[in-house]
This record gives C-alpha cells, structure tokens and sequence, in this order.
C-alpha cells in the first residue's frame, strides 16, 4: 500500500477513473461527483483540522486572528498586518506595515472546503461572494499545490498568510482562532472540543465528513 498526498480532488478523481483501489477526501462527494464514480462506498475514516499559518519572523508565534478578519483578509479588505482590526486583537504585539500575502491551494483541496466552510460561517459577504468547495475563486492572493506548496510558499514569502494541514501548523507559525477562548490550533484540534458533522447521501449511503470549527 502507497499513500500519494494529491489532494481531495487528485483523490476523489483518482477512485471516479479506478486508477487505484481507495481514494481519500476531506471534503463529501458532490451529487454529480458521487453519480460519476459509479456506486464508490463513502466511509468516514478520520478526524483532522485546518489551520492558518503565517511568516512574520520578528512577530513571533501566537499572533491572533478572528474568523471575521480572517474573511476579510482572503476578501482583499484587509491588506496590511498592522490594519487596526489586526492589531486590536493583539495587544502588546508590534505589528509591521508590511503587506499581507494570502496563499491558498491550487488544487482540488479538502482544507480548502473546511476553510471555506468555516469562512462562510463567519462571514456573510463571503458566503454571498465566494461560498465553500474544494476550489473557489479567491478574491486575491496567490495558489500553491498541495500542503507542502503552501507550506514552502509560506516560508519564502514575508508576510505571507495561509491554511494548511493542521500537521504542518508549526511551519511557520500558529494562527489561534477566537472561539470561547483563544487557543493554538494543534491544541485545539487534540482536544477535539467541537466539531461539525456534515452528512450527504449518496445512492442511498451515507457519507459523514467531522472537521474542526470554532
């Protein structure tokens, strides 16, 4: 057995053409993606979290954003770190006029559906504008592939922002998102505190997808 990290989309295309025997995804099958891989069994199978990661050397760890300022940095409305709203949430952090540089996943990804799900969550002008999916079309930044592009983007960018696998979340730096409290993502993710179930039938199965959300 070989695992290849292609992402959801590299997965679920993968099983849909039979070219291996088991494929992976983050995010459920779509009616039309369930139709075309022609009665796939969907099996819940583990439980993982998303993160934002960010490359501010002289900031250090523990920098905090909200959901809602999250969104409106992947919006394009927030462009610089020390943007008032950045900096309220972070008191006794000397935060640079640096520009932010958002990186988010090229490819078909399931961390780009939790994080665009929870996006949604927080943020109605995303909801309207963008919505959740394995890909959307992010208002600015620039796209890498796989958690390991935007893992590498991340640490050759200053200044850079993005999500990841929650297995990549010390390269560079954690993001903790505000919930009751403020907690780093690692943390919360072993905790499993609180999680959402999202179920979608598929030719009379049922498939369940549990990620983290705040």
């Amino acid at each position: 057995m070989t695992y290849s990290p292609i992402g959801s989309g590299g997965g679920i295309q993968a099983i849909t053409t039979r070219t291996v025997d088991f494929g992976a995804s983050d995010a459920p099958l779509s009616p039309d993606q369930a139709k075309a891989c022609k009665g796939c069994l969907l099996v819940p199978w583990a439980l993982s979290a998303t993160t934002l990661s960010y490359n501010l050397p002289d900031v250090g760890a523990g920098l905090r954003l909200s959901g809602p300022v999250a969104a409106d940095i992947f919006l394009g409305r927030i462009t610089k770190w020390n943007d008032p709203r950045i900096t309220k949430l972070n008191p006794g952090k000397d935060l640079p006029s640096q520009g932010i540089a958002p990186i988010y996943r090229s490819d078909g990804s399931g961390d780009t559906y939790a994080f665009t799900s929870y996006l949604n969550e927080v943020s109605p002008e995303w909801k309207s504008k963008v919505g959740n999916g394995t890909s959307v079309n992010f208002p600015t930044g620039a796209g890498a592939k796989g958690n390991s592009g935007v893992a590498g983007t991340l640490t050759r960018t200053p200044g850079a922002l993005g999500y990841i696998s929650v297995a990549y979340a010390d390269l560079p730096s954690d993001v903790v998102a505000q919930s009751q409290r403020w907690a780093r993502p690692a943390a919360a993710a072993q905790r499993q505190r609180r999680f959402r179930s999202t179920a979608r039938s598929t030719t009379g199965r049922f498939a369940y997808l549990l990620y983290a959300s705040d």
